[in-house]
């Protein structure tokens, strides 16, 4: 594991990577995710998609 990242095939996003692909803050992200029900869902599956590392 180089720079303590787990090797996997697939690419897993996560949130802090979709805040900087945007530009934006992660705790914007978190706001945001409070006010659009669709955005939600799209975190939520993220959060769940890295879990399943572990």
């Amino acid at each position: 594991m180089r720079g303590g990242f787990k090797n996997v095939e697939e690419v897993v996003p996560s949130i802090a990577g979709l805040a900087s692909y945007h530009g934006k803050a992660r705790s914007r992200v978190y706001e945001y995710k409070k006010l659009n029900e669709e955005f939600k869902d799209t975190l939520e599956t993220i959060q769940s998609l890295q879990e399943c590392l572990w």
